[in-house]
């Protein structure tokens, strides 16, 4: 009975170190994210912004602006253009949210003790736990998801 008492108080312990480090994680990924949609919004009104100063440019000089515009748009290019900061930005945005997404599901296998029952898709399950192993996976096979289950069941997640 003390060796089940000490498991028990053992995987509570876990179940806190985990939420805590959850926790800590959590906090400074939610700031990214925020501010890569910041920068994303930004991004898009600086792309705005340089079609009007085009626009206007063309309407002040007209044809004789078309090769000013152009020694811009170079140098614009030259460091990658608005269209590679949209791209980081992606890349960005779904590394921070891969993180956020991981967190969470390690946080739900945390509480495998915690017996709970309730609705879910078993084809949801099993993209969380696909998740947590992708990078292991993609490494050395191939992963093809052929998921027959779609109807909702009653079950405790973090067991399965």
């Amino acid at each position: 009975m003390a060796s089940q008492h000490s498991d028990e108080r053992g995987h509570g312990e876990t179940t806190a170190l985990v939420a805590g480090v959850a926790h800590e994680i959590n906090n400074p990924i939610t700031y990214v994210l925020a501010n890569l949609a910041e920068l994303e919004r930004s991004c898009s009104a600086i792309d705005e912004v340089l079609a009007g100063y085009r626009e206007e440019l063309k309407n002040l000089h007209g044809d004789r602006a078309n090769a000013r515009i152009a020694d811009l748009e170079r140098k614009l290019d030259e460091c990658g253009g608005l269209a590679l900061a949209a791209e980081l930005l992606a890349d960005a945005t779904e590394g921070a949210q891969r993180i956020r997404d991981l967190v969470r599901d390690l946080l739900s296998l945390s509480r495998a003790g915690e017996r709970s029952r309730a609705p879910l898709v078993v084809a949801d399950v099993l993209e969380q736990t696909l998740r947590l192993v992708s990078r292991s996976l993609t490494a050395r096979s191939e992963l093809v998801r052929d998921f027959q289950a779609t109807r909702e069941i009653e079950g405790d997640r973090a067991r399965l």
